[in-house]
């Protein structure tokens, strides 16, 4: 896997088919404007990033990672998960939630099971479930856990949206504070 920085989506897109000669690449993760992660076997990845190197991206990380996330490398993950989820009670869901695999609401047992199937082996659509999420008037998020990267790329992509993070107890106090709760 790799961060791509500075290149579109459809040259992105592109430079993957290209490079998929050398076996299997595709875009892993739109995050955000201009930042794509894409994921595959080693030689078709390396071969994709040196196409977006010719083809002017601005950057290029290789990331260290012991899998292939959210590429077809991934299918028989899925299918075992699929499997793991059918031993389970899966309910509708109380309150919706959005699937980067599908960047939409999901609000069914039905629809779930499908979509987190699918998000192991399929690319991941953050960037398009927060444009939903603002288009539906959605104004404020909150990034539960440690760090803010997901926090930097809801500021990239929404950038009149009011972002709070949760990381411990300080940090708590402070978004409850500023939610006024």
């Amino acid at each position: 896997m790799a961060v791509t920085l500075g290149m579109d989506r459809t040259a992105l897109e592109k430079t993957c088919l290209e490079a998929a000669k050398n076996g299997i690449v595709a875009p892993a993760n739109y995050n955000s404007p201009g930042q794509i992660v894409i994921s595959g076997e080693k030689k078709a990845v390396e071969k994709a990033l040196e196409l977006a190197k010719a083809a002017g991206v601005k950057k290029v990380v290789p990331l260290t990672v012991s899998v292939p996330s959210h590429c077809s490398l991934m299918k028989h993950a899925g299918e075992r998960r699929s499997r793991n989820f059918d031993e389970v009670t899966i309910s509708d869901l109380r309150i919706p939630i959005v699937n980067n695999a599908d960047a939409k609401f999901i609000r069914t047992a039905a629809e779930l099971r499908p979509s987190l199937v699918r998000q192991i082996s399929s690319s991941l659509y953050w960037e398009d479930s927060i444009n939903g999420l603002t288009a539906d008037g959605f104004d404020t998020f909150i990034e539960v856990g440690p760090g803010k990267v997901l926090s930097g790329l809801v500021k990239r992509i929404a950038k009149d949206a009011k972002v709070l993070n949760v990381e411990n107890q300080k940090s708590m106090q402070d978004t409850l504070g500023v939610l006024g709760l």
